[in-house]
């Protein structure tokens, strides 16, 4: 017994040193997007971030966590092809927690209810979008419904589109974290969408922050096309 206990001893304790070292590259990681996002992602021009990328490798960050951070604040989205027409997106960090709202990327308010089929997401959807509580910038709302452990369907009013859509990524990524964060669901969601897909949100939560968030869903190749990159530069000057 008494090594079983030092076992489970040792097991807490570096349970605990990951989340306290989970919470440092965490917040390494937003400040390094932040400075990104304000002065570029070369650390040649931009001194501040070579100071945030050495602070990040004393405390023994992963080179991997760094880049994603810088690419973060680019503006660049990391994607892998995972199987055939299936491809998971590394999302922005959810932050701004707040009643069932948050923000990934734009903000989402989340309105958990009993008979998804039965909202009038038209109506009931503008009517928040346009409210008070979120004026002047409004918000997407995403009416779900949740089944445990790890099942959300979801119905989207979207800003901008000013309509119902059939699918929104970060609409389900917002629903999932939420139902992660305050709903008692687990990594990784399922979250079926209106017109039938299934998307899944996997991530790291710590019990106060989100993660290494990734939604995985499928694609279809819809048109190509070529850019000359001259002819921009012609029209740039």
């Amino acid at each position: 017994m008494s090594g079983h206990s030092h076992w489970a001893t040792i097991k807490r304790a570096k349970g605990a040193a990951d989340a306290r070292k989970g919470k440092i590259f965490s917040k390494l990681g937003k400040e390094i997007t932040i400075v990104v996002k304000a002065k570029g992602g070369d650390p040649a021009n931009n001194p501040t971030l070579r100071t945030l990328i050495a602070k990040a490798k004393a405390a023994q960050m992963p080179n991997d966590n760094i880049e994603r951070a810088i690419k973060k604040g680019t503006g660049e989205i990391e994607a892998e092809v995972v199987a055939d027409n299936l491809v998971k997106i590394v999302m922005p960090d959810p932050v701004g927690f707040s009643d069932d709202f948050v923000v990934v990327g734009v903000p989402h308010k989340i309105v958990p209810v009993e008979n998804l089929a039965a909202v009038d997401v038209e109506k009931d959807g503008r009517e928040i979008r346009m409210s008070e509580a979120f004026a002047p910038a409004g918000t997407n709302v995403d009416f779900v419904k949740y089944k445990m452990p790890n099942v959300v369907h979801i119905r989207t009013y979207e800003r901008g589109v000013e309509s119902e859509t059939g699918a929104c990524g970060t609409g389900s990524v917002s629903a999932a974290v939420i139902g992660v964060k305050d709903y008692g669901l687990n990594f990784p969601v399922s979250v079926k969408t209106l017109h039938g897909y299934n998307l899944v949100v996997d991530g790291v939560f710590d019990g106060e922050t989100f993660s290494s968030v990734t939604l995985t869903g499928p694609v279809k190749k819809v048109f190509e096309g070529e850019i000359n990159w001259d002819d921009l530069d012609a029209v740039s000057e």
